[in-house]
């Protein structure tokens, strides 16, 4: 596998993608016979934590990001917007470009969104606090994205309500009362 990773990676920007994507099927196929990871549903994963660990420790940070937006994208196009979310997040620092970071933004609302469908509060609030720390002040609060960041926010206030988060709980809301545009806003907040 060693050899195998190597080659990939010392050749990858001389490989074409049809043989880059081969070369990758391959190392996945001997990864599953030699019993490293294991298909699943969604594609694979480590067999044990300490290989994922180990695998990760060959990474650099550069290129642990870029596989996980690369597998974030993936999970996005099936429209798996946790798991993209989860990957995504884990890139975010590679991630430079407002217009991806918007994207982003709105990839974790709706992650947040369907964890709070599942009863997964504590990763919601995760989710909606990682997508509005993705962009400074001035940019989320835009009028461009003012009612993304309201709904996220408001969103927030209330699920930290329901965890026992008071003090984030009250952040949140005084955030959402100070940013609505309307009375009715202030009122549901």
């Amino acid at each position: 596998l060693d050899v195998a990773y190597i080659t990939i990676k010392g050749n990858h920007d001389s490989m074409t993608r049809t043989d880059l994507r081969e070369a990758i099927s391959s190392l996945l196929a001997l990864a599953v016979k030699e019993g490293f990871i294991e298909r699943t549903k969604g594609g694979f994963q480590f067999t044990h934590d300490k290989l994922k660990a180990a695998f990760q420790s060959m990474l650099g940070t550069e290129e642990a990001d870029q596989l996980h937006w690369l597998a974030g994208e993936a999970y996005l196009k099936r429209g798996d917007n946790f798991d993209a979310a989860t990957h995504l997040n884990a890139a975010a620092g590679f991630v430079n470009d407002r217009g991806q970071r918007i994207k982003l933004m709105r990839i974790n609302s709706k992650a947040a969104r369907y964890c709070f469908d599942k009863v997964a509060f504590a990763m919601a609030a995760t989710f909606l606090r990682t997508g509005l720390q993705l962009l400074d002040e001035d940019a989320k609060w835009s009028e461009e994205l003012h009612d993304m960041t309201f709904e996220m926010t408001e969103s927030l206030a209330r699920i930290e309500l329901i965890v026992g988060n008071f003090d984030a709980c009250k952040e949140a809301t005084a955030e959402t009362l100070r940013r609505a545009r309307s009375v009715e806003a202030q009122i549901n907040s």
